[in-house]
């Protein structure tokens, strides 16, 4: 479409439909059509409150239904996520995307068994799309290993392979997962390394395998990855910095540990153990 193209037109369109829905609020196609111009223009708020007005004139399009539950996911808003998911399942029963994304709202609010349950009800349906049956399995692997039932987990990963073998999130979170447990860390090694050369400079992943480096013994090189992954990443997490305290205590710098470990804890979200680092000033494993 022009207006895919042409920034002018799209302001123009977006001008219009707005004036659509003013005129016609009780309209569904024209609420449809200013939440997908709002979508392009990535205003994911206005499109959100355009989409459900649209599902609420009339909620039979899956089309609009998989438009809402996309901005839903873009806005990180996984209660509206899972109540609109719910939704959208009712009225279609077949369609993997929705299990897909409420498998993915009930993960995110750590509701896990839920997780579980409604991925596998919606895995058969994704069959014949292989990126959207990877990304099942993905997703199962990450709500079975959160609840620790491992070999459920490997084996999820294994089947998300098994369809897509360039996946890197599955090889990245796999490869993770294993070195959490100092299981298999040749094979988790191999794959953070091939999730790295398919997706370079991804701050996640080269902290992934600095991290298998270290749980190797590997300090000079686990140090040069967690360094990468800290200069990749925008806004780096508690994990990245505790995990660089822990490489730098094992270099021997313990006083500059300790300043990483103090910012993995403004960071947030660091390990169970990050809060005895601090207190302790020392490393705890």
């Amino acid at each position: 479409m022009l207006t895919e193209i042409n920034k002018e037109l799209t302001s123009q369109a977006l001008e219009l439909t707005h004036i659509l829905v003013a005129v016609h609020p009780k309209e569904a196609k024209a609420h449809a059509m200013y939440g997908d111009f709002l979508f392009r223009e990535g205003k994911m708020k206005e499109a959100q409150q355009a989409f459900r007005s649209t599902v609420k004139l009339d909620n039979s399009k899956f089309l609009v239904w998989s438009q809402l539950l996309q901005v839903d996911y873009n806005l990180s808003d996984y209660e509206g996520l899972l109540s609109e998911s719910n939704e959208a399942l009712e009225l279609f029963p077949t369609q993997s995307l929705v299990y897909l994304f409420n498998g993915i709202a009930n993960m995110q609010l750590k509701k896990y068994d839920d997780a579980i349950s409604i991925l596998n009800s919606g895995v058969a349906y994704a069959k014949k799309d292989k990126q959207l049956s990877s990304q099942f399995y993905s997703s199962l692997g990450d709500a079975y290993n959160f609840v620790k039932k491992h070999s459920e987990s490997d084996a999820a990963y294994e089947k998300a392979l098994e369809i897509d073998p360039t996946n890197a999130t599955v090889l990245n979170n796999y490869a993770y997962y294993l070195s959490l447990r100092k299981e298999r860390m040749d094979k988790a090694e191999e794959m953070s390394r091939k999730s790295n050369e398919l997706e370079p400079n991804n701050a996640s992943f080269e902290d992934t395998y600095g991290w298998i480096m270290y749980q190797q013994g590997k300090y000079k090189e686990a140090e040069m990855w967690v360094a990468k992954a800290l200069k990749s990443s925008k806004n780096p997490s508690g994990v990245e910095y505790e995990h660089y305290g822990d490489v730098l205590w094992k270099l021997g710098e313990t006083e500059k540990a300790k300043e990483f470990w103090n910012k993995a804890k403004v960071a947030g979200n660091g390990s169970d153990l990050l809060e005895r680092k601090v207190n302790e000033g020392k490393l705890v494993e």
